[in-house]
């Protein structure tokens, strides 16, 4: 049924991988030179009184795009599985190592540098999982309750 509270879970960690793909993961600010990862590119521009001046070096990260939409887009589809709850539990697992291969991918590349901080679409992916793992705890509980409930009949 659509309106179990871990369609909630898998609709909110849905979302919060779409607003890992598209805010920015990691800053960094070190004089004039502003580094950034986003699910897109990393970029590393030269700003000088807050307006970008040129871009010193710009990589491709579209495959942290392909991951994360991939993953919202599994949890979509994962909400419209509930009639075999264990399926939908394995369904579930299956996008949790989906989120934990974008959030890895993007720590592995910010541990290039020193000093940075972690944006909102880094804090998105952590949200995403919990939400997730939160789903999956719901869906087990209901499939303990059927099962209970056949027990009794």
């Amino acid at each position: 049924m659509l309106q179990r509270i871990q369609s909630i879970f898998i609709l909110i960690s849905a979302l919060a991988m779409l607003v890992a793909c598209f805010f920015p993961i990691w800053i960094r600010i070190e004089g004039d030179v502003q580094t950034s990862l986003s699910a897109l590119c990393w970029l590393e521009e030269r700003v000088v009184e807050g307006k970008v001046v040129e871009t010193v070096q710009a990589k491709s990260t579209i495959y942290l795009m392909v991951i994360g939409i991939g993953s919202a887009l599994f949890a979509l589809y994962i909400i419209f599985a509930y009639q075999n709850r264990t399926r939908q539990m394995f369904l579930v697992v299956v996008n949790s190592l989906l989120i934990m291969t974008f959030g890895g991918v993007a720590t592995y590349h910010t541990y290039q540098y020193d000093n940075g901080s972690y944006a909102i679409g880094f804090f998105a992916v952590i949200i995403a999982l919990i939400a997730n793992q939160t789903a999956r705890i719901f869906i087990s509980r209901d499939e303990k309750m059927v099962r209970s409930a056949d027990r009794l009949r």
